[in-house]
């Protein structure tokens, strides 16, 4: 860095960082020159601090636009997840009514396509976890339904405990096993799948021959 260059031209050539720490090195030289402020400090000096001044208005215009552009983003993504909401939701009543009008028999079939109830795999459904952990506490240990987990918490005070988690695989063997284990059950679902019954079919091919219907 001369001492000829103009703050405009410091600006455009160092960074932010280049030129803060111009502006301590000129410090650093006045005080070392027994604060005897000499033309050629001050050149330097008017020229960093004019060209620093200008380097973080920039960069703050730039960190604003960025921070709109953000927001902008986040609202197009809460926007798009609302929009797929609203569709899963359409979806859920329409295979809730097509699952309706299917009655005992389990499917309706179309020229090209099916309906069909499928049973999903059986789960767990934890009701109340401190009740299950109340249920027999002994058998816990005999029968190791909880898994150990490690967590760190990190507050001001930041510290590492151990503490039981239920393990869902574990205590889905016991319950169909046949214990009896309060705050927890087995749950059994089904699902409604659409599928084609000519395999392979796109959805364009499927509307092609049913004649542009949907």
């Amino acid at each position: 860095m001369t001492t000829r260059q103009t703050s405009t031209e410091l600006t455009k050539s160092e960074t932010l960082l280049d030129l803060a720490s111009e502006v301590e090195r000129v410090e650093m030289d006045l005080i070392a020159a027994g604060g005897e402020l000499t033309p050629e400090l001050e050149a330097r000096w008017e020229a960093a601090c004019g060209a620093l001044i200008a380097k973080v208005d920039s960069a703050a215009i730039y960190a604003l636009g960025l921070k709109q552009r953000a927001a902008r983003a986040k609202e197009m993504v809460q926007a798009v997840k609302a929009r797929q909401s609203a569709i899963d939701k359409h979806l859920d009543r329409l295979l809730n009514y097509v699952d309706f009008a299917m009655g005992e028999g389990g499917k309706l079939e179309g020229e090209v396509f099916r309906f069909k109830r499928v049973n999903n795999p059986v789960s767990v459904e934890v009701l109340d976890e401190d009740v299950v952990f109340a249920a027999a506490p002994e058998a816990f240990d005999q029968e190791p339904i909880l898994g150990r987990l490690t967590v760190t918490d990190r507050g001001e005070d930041g510290y590492t405990v151990t503490r039981a988690v239920l393990s869902k695989v574990k205590l889905k063997a016991l319950l169909e096993s046949g214990s009896d284990i309060p705050g927890a059950m087995l749950k059994r679902g089904h699902r409604v799948e659409v599928r084609c019954k000519e395999q392979p079919r796109s959805l364009s091919q499927a509307r092609q021959r049913l004649g542009g219907r949907s």
